[in-house]
């Protein structure tokens, strides 16, 4: 049988590249696509597919909210997480989220290929060079492992707090998400605030014990 995939990108020339070269497999079939979020989680109710592939880098709902509202659907599907981020703690914010794989837009349609054909096995791929970041530290330990204070955050401001913690400012962690430095100050706030941390040598330091940034 084929594996049955769904396609979450918002650039529709990506989008028709991705159908493009996934269509070529005999093993793989398109079943849907999705330019935001919420047309993904709709799209996967009805396609039901057995792999998302979900670009990270969404307008309105992320990709990093949308992929564990995802995973509280009936029957969820495995994620491939696709980023032309290559960041250690996008890595790792990805896979704690809920995304079995994760895969860079740098990458070769051989790897996207497999990727999508591991993660439907069951199995986490990562694109060359990323389990030298550490990102498999997560991997290993699984979502469970994350305290359960990060758990309490939004995607967002998980995303926020960590890009925080890796010492970016306030400026780049809002052209990393896509959002106004206002947003984005918003988010790393909020997300502090519910962690009880003042200061970012604290936050940084909360976040390496959780095993989201490297040592």
């Amino acid at each position: 049988m084929s594996i049955r995939v769904l396609l979450v990108e918002d650039h529709l020339f990506v989008r028709e590249a991705c159908r493009f070269l996934l269509e070529r497999e005999p093993d793989i079939e398109v079943v849907g696509e999705a330019g935001e979020g919420r047309e993904a989680i709709a799209s996967a109710r009805i396609a039901r597919p057995d792999v998302i592939l979900m670009d990270l880098e969404l307008p309105g709902l992320g990709g990093l909210e949308t992929i564990e509202r995802l995973l509280t659907c009936p029957s969820p599907s495995r994620i491939v997480a696709l980023s032309a981020a290559t960041s250690s703690t996008i890595v790792r914010a990805a896979l704690a989220a809920g995304a079995t794989s994760f895969v860079t837009k740098s990458s070769t349609s051989a790897e996207l290929v497999q990727a999508i054909r591991a993660t439907h096995g069951g199995r986490r791929y990562l694109s060359s060079g990323i389990t030298e970041s550490g990102a498999l530290d997560v991997a290993r330990r699984g979502r469970s492992s994350i305290p359960l204070k990060l758990d309490l955050l939004t995607a967002r401001e998980r995303t926020a707090v960590l890009l925080f913690a890796e010492g970016m400012t306030t400026k780049q962690i809002a052209a990393r998400m896509g959002l106004s430095d206002k947003t984005a100050d918003k988010y790393r706030r909020n997300g502090m605030r519910k962690l009880h941390i003042s200061t970012q040598g604290q936050l940084t330091r909360h976040a390496m014990a959780a095993g989201l940034l490297a040592l």
